[in-house]
């Protein structure tokens, strides 16, 4: 399934920002935080685009039935066969490639300071997002941000505090406004359920470009 997970000028701003986090790099504004983090500029460059490249794909992982939802034929043809069912799908660029490289930065972090600021994380997801009906998670993502911003300075030292935000972030919202949530997938209505994509894809792009900033 192809989409795109943000408003079409959202999507051409961040694609912009790109060459202007090039230039940072080129001036050594945000270097430091890249090595803390234990990733060259390179890395963290080809991070952001895949992320923003692969936000239109979503890979289905299960089918629920359902009495609310209708369900959407346009959507991964492999599941007709059950006309009242919603899909739950994991989005590549908003889920996948995160989570991937939250893992490779464990190697930088002490794990179990990970455990509150992720829980802190997931709550303050939870109560900042709500399920709409036809549309998905909405999520006021400054405030999650803001707290992991506050969490990486409480629980672990400066030299950790770049991957600490980016990991707690990461699994912070998609724990807390995804995961969470999908217990409220019969009121959604949409037929399919991303993880990852629309609705907290926007929350989870700026936690990487805040812990890029974090130094």
């Amino acid at each position: 399934m192809l989409y795109f997970p943000l408003p079409i000028i959202l999507f051409i701003i961040l694609i912009v920002l790109i060459p202007v986090l090039l230039i940072m790099i080129q001036f050594n504004v945000i270097n430091t935080a890249f090595s803390n983090m234990g990733l060259s500029t390179l890395q963290m460059v080809l991070y952001f685009a895949g992320v923003l490249i692969f936000s239109t794909i979503n890979i289905p992982v299960y089918r629920k039935k359902v009495s609310t939802v209708i369900y959407e034929k346009n959507y991964f043809p492999l599941f007709k066969d059950n006309i009242k069912s919603a899909i739950i799908a994991v989005n590549v660029g908003g889920a996948i490639i995160p989570v991937l490289m939250s893992l490779k930065l464990l190697s930088v972090i002490h794990i179990p300071s990970l455990i509150p600021g992720i829980v802190i994380v997931s709550i303050v997801s939870y109560f900042s997002s709500k399920p709409v009906k036809h549309s998905g998670i909405k999520i006021y993502f400054i405030l999650p941000l803001i707290v992991t911003v506050i969490i990486s300075y409480l629980f672990c030292s400066v030299e950790m505090r770049a991957a600490y935000a980016f990991v707690s972030g990461t699994w912070g919202i998609l724990m807390g406004a995804d995961i969470m949530h999908l217990k409220h997938i019969d009121r959604l209505g949409t037929g399919v359920f991303s993880i990852g994509g629309a609705g907290v894809f926007d929350s989870l792009f700026f936690v990487g470009i805040i812990a890029a900033f974090i130094l």
